[in-house]
């Protein structure tokens, strides 16, 4: 999922979030996020829509 991953680290860095702080408003660790964005581990669907409902995106534009 490439494009996940690198939308994810786009909108955040858009943001001018850290990985620690987007992980604070998801509720997850800094790591994890730090995975989601290299492709190490899968974002399950329910992270998907915090993280697209957090940046006002769809789900469809996140993945994509």
């Amino acid at each position: 999922m490439k494009y996940l991953s690198t939308n994810i680290r786009f909108l955040r860095q858009k943001k001018g979030l850290t990985q620690a702080e987007l992980a604070k408003i998801v509720g997850k660790t800094r790591t994890l996020i730090t995975a989601w964005e290299s492709e190490e581990k899968i974002i399950t669907v329910e992270d998907i829509i915090k993280i697209s409902d957090y940046f006002n995106v769809t789900m469809d534009d996140l993945v994509s």
